[in-house]
């Protein structure tokens, strides 16, 4: 068995193939108050890169374990799920007019889907009160900064 370790940005990561959030995983529970707190060290962290005259800076948003489940052929989240769903939801909003395959989540749970449902908005909501090109630089972001 061989470990490896790995930074990826986050547009890397949520481009993994196969990602899923396994059955033995709790619902996604984060809600507003935490989307919002990502949302601000994010704005915080592009502010931050903005001021560096290294243009190396990145932004760590924490660890990741995945793994490679061959029963099932999925990259399992073990840990990290409530982070990487969020970027996803923001993915999602973020390339709306671009097609965005969402990790494979399971659905049925009333929890995930109200949180799903209740985070999109805020995300849309939050936005709203933003000038596009905070929608490029977070989008931007994803790829340059975040990891």
């Amino acid at each position: 068995m061989q470990n490896t370790i790995e930074i990826k940005s986050i547009n890397e990561l949520l481009e993994i193939q196969n990602l899923a959030v396994p059955s033995y995983q709790r619902p996604y529970k984060w809600n507003e108050k935490n989307i919002d707190t990502l949302l601000q060290d994010i704005e915080n962290a592009i502010t931050q890169e903005g001021k560096k005259t290294n243009s190396n800076y990145k932004y760590r948003i924490g660890t990741i374990l995945l793994h490679n489940n061959n029963e099932t052929k999925t990259q399992d989240i073990v840990d990290g799920q409530q982070r990487i769903i969020s970027f996803c939801l923001l993915k999602k909003y973020l390339s709306a007019e671009k097609e965005f395959k969402f990790i494979d989540i399971n659905l049925d749970n009333k929890t995930t889907r109200f949180h799903l449902c209740s985070n999109y908005m805020f995300i849309k909501d939050w936005f709203s009160q933003k000038s596009k090109e905070s929608k490029e630089d977070l989008l931007k972001a994803f790829s340059n900064l975040l990891e």
